[in-house]
């Protein structure tokens, strides 16, 4: 019989740019990748930064930290994040959580009451962007939220000043340095002090001030080696703290990146070589220093390559942009969860290239 044809119509939902964002780069490579930030960010920000348009359409804490530098970069405006700060607050309570604990995503937060405590901080930490990049928000709207924070971790700290054994998901970046979140993890304690000193400069509380600088110089005391900073610390049979000899890459990207350290302190010169000359995208290609695990996408990569834009280094900065995410933007058009073409190929977070 006769087969009729209809046209099925596609509906697109990506963020609405226009043609503002058709910029020519001289150089085709950094032009792919810039066209592939762009087609990633808009196909996960709608109504709130995604992890990806597929398997998981909801707005994930410290993600969000870097796809809305990529929103602000894109628009010159903070629209979703807006939204996306305020719903933490806006919220009446979350009902599978601890008092004072935020989800790790929102809207769409798990009923089985697990949650990462990592990524509560985060969000203090990117609020202090917000706070920078939306002229007419209010610190004052998001201070009670902070404030219970602030005292739902200090059932945590041991006495050292440090943060020991958080329960639930800790998460520390996508590789072994996971498995070295106990019992004392200092990159954990290194987010926790510039959450603490972000609270007490945003609303002018010495005592939490002070706070983050007493743990600022224990963390440096404690996990510097005299090479690098040490993942974790357990306690042996007799309850006394002792260092493991686990070393992330992202654990040293920490260090600078929450300014526990400072780039032109001489102490730490053989340190600052490692990352300048040892460190980067080639390592792991070529088995380099295998004893220390390799940094991966979220977040060790993208502390590294902020770092290097807050430290000026431009060529470097656009060499390593180029092997990072230069096959990522040709054989996909899009930018990847991790390192290699695993999971997500297309994942918002990725758009801060």
């Amino acid at each position: 019989g006769d087969v009729s044809i209809q046209s099925v119509g596609v509906l697109e939902y990506k963020y609405p740019l226009g043609e503002q964002q058709d910029i020519f780069i001289e150089d085709k490579e950094l032009e792919r990748i810039y066209h592939a930030a762009v087609e990633t960010f808009r196909q996960n920000t709608v109504d709130v930064f995604m992890d990806c348009p597929t398997r998981e359409r909801a707005g994930w804490l410290c993600d969000s930290y870097f796809t809305a530098q990529a929103e602000y970069c894109f628009t010159g405006k903070s629209v979703v994040e807006k939204a996306y700060m305020e719903n933490f607050v806006l919220a009446e309570h979350f009902p599978f959580l601890p008092e004072g604990m935020l989800p790790m995503c929102y809207p769409a937060d798990h009923p089985d009451g697990i949650f990462i405590p990592q990524w509560a901080m985060w969000y203090v930490v990117e609020l202090d962007q917000y706070l920078m990049r939306d002229a007419g928000a209010d610190a004052e709207f998001f201070r009670e939220t902070c404030y219970r924070l602030v005292h739902y971790f200090e059932q945590f700290v041991n006495g050292d000043g440090l943060l020991e054994r958080l329960p639930s998901w800790s998460f520390i970046e996508w590789s072994k340095a996971n498995e070295w979140s106990f019992d004392v993890n200092y990159p954990t304690n290194m987010l926790y002090s510039k959450m603490l000193e972000i609270i007490g400069r945003r609303y002018q509380d010495e005592k939490i001030l002070e706070q983050s600088r007493r743990l600022k110089k224990k963390i440096v005391t404690l996990s510097f080696d005299g090479k690098m900073f040490v993942d974790n610390a357990v306690r042996d049979p007799k309850g006394i703290l002792r260092n493991t000899n686990n070393h992330s890459e992202a654990c040293q990207y920490y260090a600078y990146f929450f300014e526990i350290i400072d780039r032109g302190d001489s102490r730490y010169r053989d340190l600052i070589k490692l990352i300048y000359d040892v460190f980067g995208p080639q390592r792991e290609k070529n088995k380099i220093m295998p004893e220390v695990e390799y940094a991966n996408a979220l977040m060790g990569v993208y502390m590294r390559l902020e770092l290097l834009l807050k430290w000026g280094e431009k060529e470097k900065l656009l060499s390593e942009i180029k092997q990072y995410f230069g096959g990522m933007a040709e054989i996909t058009g899009t930018l990847w969860e991790h390192n290699k073409p695993c999971a997500s190929l297309n994942h918002g977070f990725a758009s801060f290239a």
